[in-house]
């Protein structure tokens, strides 16, 4: 728990979900008031011809209350504005007619063809910015702009273009070119050797069990591709959820994710599948020096999830859940298993769903991966007892403690009547678990 406390500066909360930014993916759905407002007061004053006033409003909706990812000041008639998205700072200023941001990426060494010529055909892909070579030889990214024609949605969606792409393509480009050079500001919070130890260990047992799950279930991958899909895929979710890899890691997992769902460059089924086993095993071949270099804490202004309503994971629940009842009636239960588990990754990994739902998915995963969480220094509810049965009393009571947290905002959510399946293992749990999330009003 020290591990932690010394991070955070403050004492841990019983439960991991309230922790905003340490699991998964980054979202920007969930706004403030006050960022909803300034939303409203940026597009009063675009319309009024305010343009100036209009963008200082929008830098106010982008900044993130919690990691303060954005600032600016004015300087004469010059609004001066930075804006952090993961490793990269985007550094803006504007007039009272033009702005232009960019992001400086790499420092460039010597002429590379190769590099070039990517940069130039990425260049016909954008719709706001570009590839760009600053007066001190760097690499940047860039955006220009006529104030008079950048309404707050077209200024936003050239923001996050301009952001999503300037924390992807350092990392990338360093890695893939010798004649580049680092030259941003270092905005990562390395985790220390400690927490990425801990984290190091579940990779190698998590696809230690996986490989030992496909071996041992009994069941021919030539013929059910489906189970070893379910397997495999759940746990890509659960690593990208709990191990949270930034930097080349991340654009791994997005690989892995892309690779797989793209019949058409992944081939057959089967052939997808020993691709992503493959995958997944040369990611704890990875030395553990190399590792650490994707595991750090870093603000976002944007996020890459999706944002769903209810209906949406309803329809997810409802097309994927009875694929376990085959697997679970034959005994296949880790097979079983997985389905439910690969929905619920699945959905965090795409999905900016209903606050309360996200808090209630990560849950499960502090009932499934307590022995993790304790590892890394969190206090957790004992949700099972010494014989490893679950503990329905508390399982309700912090689904309680969720409802009562966000009951403000979500006045009709309801979780009385929900029917769990505790005395049945893992799996039935699961599944009557992400059923009751179904029947859950989540409308504010």
């Amino acid at each position: 728990m020290a591990i932690w406390d010394a991070w955070f500066r403050q004492k841990p909360y019983a439960s991991a979900a309230l922790r905003s930014g340490l699991f998964g993916r980054y979202t920007d759905t969930y706004k403030s008031d006050f960022q909803l407002r300034s939303w409203k007061q940026a597009v009063e004053a675009f319309e009024k011809g305010q343009n100036l006033a209009a963008l200082e409003f929008l830098l106010g909706y982008l900044n993130d209350p919690i990691g303060q990812s954005v600032s600016w000041h004015h300087q004469n008639s010059t609004l001066h504005f930075e804006v952090v998205q993961g490793s990269q700072k985007l550094i803006g200023r504007a007039d009272a007619f033009h702005i232009r941001v960019e992001a400086p990426l790499v420092h460039l060494l010597d002429n590379d063809l190769r590099l070039f010529r990517q940069l130039l055909e990425a260049n016909f892909k954008f719709e706001y910015c570009r590839y760009a070579i600053s007066e001190l030889n760097q690499l940047v990214l860039t955006a220009d702009l006529y104030l008079a024609d950048a309404a707050p949605h077209k200024l936003y969606q050239a923001f996050r273009e301009l952001a999503l792409h300037a924390d992807k393509q350092d990392d990338l480009l360093l890695s893939n070119f010798d004649t580049v050079e680092s030259v941003t500001e270092n905005l990562r919070a390395y985790y220390n050797e400690d927490i990425c130890r801990v984290q190091y260990e579940y990779l190698h047992r998590q696809v230690a069990k996986l490989v030992d799950h496909i071996q041992s279930c009994g069941l021919d991958p030539e013929q059910h591709q489906g189970a070893l899909a379910y397997m495999m895929l759940a746990c890509m979710y659960r690593l990208d959820y709990l191990l949270k890899p930034e930097g080349a890691n991340m654009d791994m997992v997005e690989q892995m994710r892309r690779h797989y769902f793209d019949e058409q460059a992944g081939g057959a089924p089967v052939l997808r599948n020993r691709a992503l086993l493959q995958r997944l095993i040369a990611w704890t071949e990875q030395p553990f020096e190399v590792f650490c270099k994707s595991q750090y804490k870093v603000k976002h202004t944007f996020g890459l999830t999706t944002s769903e309503n209810h209906d949406r994971f309803v329809g997810f629940v409802e097309g994927e859940l009875h694929h376990m009842d085959w697997y679970l009636g034959r005994g296949y239960v880790p097979v079983a298993l997985a389905v439910p588990e690969y929905i619920i990754g699945h959905c965090l990994f795409n999905f900016a769903l209903p606050q309360p739902l996200r808090d209630l998915l990560h849950m499960y995963y502090e009932i499934a991966e307590a022995d993790y969480f304790r590892l890394l220094g969190f206090e957790v509810v004992e949700f099972t007892d010494k014989q490893n049965r679950l503990q329905e009393s508390k399982i309700r009571t912090a689904i309680a403690a969720i409802v009562e947290k966000y009951l403000p905002a979500y006045p009709h959510l309801n979780t009385r009547q929900l029917a769990l399946d505790c005395s049945g293992g893992l799996a039935l749990f699961a599944k009557s678990y992400l059923r009751a999330l179904t029947l859950i009003n989540f409308n504010r």
